[in-house]
């Protein structure tokens, strides 16, 4: 093995994070591919006009709706009990989980799409 493949297995088992490695005692930047198609750029401006277009105001049309149907004096017996005991109150939770998940998935999608289109990432 040449004085290459040494170091390549070397390297082979020190951390990286982020496409950075500590050798030696320096901080070196490894090399790795970078590709951003067309398809790639209009998915994130599809993806965050889908976050941003109505997502949110779905889950605020579906509460409103839940709360209609949780009110007693509008909906009762047992299927209305269980409806505003568990299954609305669970599902209320889920959908504003996957609300927060989505912000934060928005905030991503737009730090992707700035070093992107910043960078002009072509094919």
């Amino acid at each position: 093995m040449g004085f290459v493949g040494l170091v390549v297995a070397f390297l082979w088992f020190l951390p990286v994070v982020d496409g950075w490695v500590c050798f030696l005692g320096r901080v070196v930047l490894m090399s790795s591919r970078v590709l951003s198609t067309e398809q790639a750029k209009s998915a994130i401006k599809q993806m965050q006009s889908i976050i941003a277009g109505g997502l949110s105001d779905q889950i605020a049309n579906l509460d409103k709706q839940g709360k209609v149907l949780s009110d007693p004096n509008q909906w009762d017996g047992p299927l209305a009990e269980q409806f505003r005991g568990s299954t609305w109150p669970d599902t209320l939770k889920a959908l504003n989980k996957a609300k927060q998940e989505l912000d934060e998935l928005r905030g991503q999608l737009d730090k992707i799409a700035k070093n992107i289109f910043s960078a002009g990432g072509g094919a």
